[in-house]
């Protein structure tokens, strides 16, 4: 269902560099990582640390799917 709402849609995305550094500045980041946070009932829960090379193959991969 997510594919055929989101395929509809002509969206403009940010480059990867720009993302980046938006998401580098979050708080919870360290040593020059994104860290991604899953929350539950409970407490946060750490679920992925970023580096700017593995977030840029992944943003670029989003950006050609869905823009």
């Amino acid at each position: 269902i997510q594919d055929k709402i989101i395929s509809g849609l002509s969206i403009s995305l940010p480059q990867a560099k720009e993302m980046w550094e938006v998401m580098r500045a979050d708080k919870k980041n360290k040593n020059e990582n994104v860290t991604d946070v899953i929350l539950t009932d409970s407490s946060p829960k750490v679920d992925f640390i970023w580096n700017q090379n593995e977030f840029t193959k992944m943003w670029e991969d989003f950006c050609k799917k869905y823009s």
